[in-house]
């Protein structure tokens, strides 16, 4: 779910940032790296605490006990799932973004200032 946020917020932040005419494209490749990243800190995060005594949460040999075949649908999950939450994200960022612009472009209007 964590992942899943993070590509929401990664998408919105990219479409209402970016520059470039097609917002949505940045908020799909903002919402990628995030889910890539995610997916790292889901299959390595249960690895990478065996190996620590105090942050274990099931003490076993320090080893990478992941398979290929696992972390391949976690990435294809995350990933999938994401690009849904990062295009939400993103046309939220957008109509957020058009209501601030029509906003400001109406109280220059309303002062007399050519747009």
């Amino acid at each position: 779910m964590l992942a899943l946020a993070a590509q929401l917020m990664a998408g919105a932040f990219a479409a209402f940032r970016s520059r470039n005419p097609d917002r949505l494209v940045d908020a799909l490749a903002a919402g990628f790296v995030a889910g890539s990243l995610a997916t790292l800190g889901i299959v390595g995060g249960p690895s990478l605490a065996s190996c620590i005594d105090p942050v274990a949460l099931n003490p076993a040999p320090c080893a990478w006990t992941v398979s290929a075949s696992f972390s391949w649908d976690v990435f294809r999950q995350v990933v999938a799932q994401g690009a849904i939450g990062s295009l939400a994200g993103g046309g939220l960022a957008l109509g957020l973004r058009a209501l601030i612009e029509r906003r400001r472009s109406d109280e220059l209007s309303a002062a007399g200032v050519p747009s």
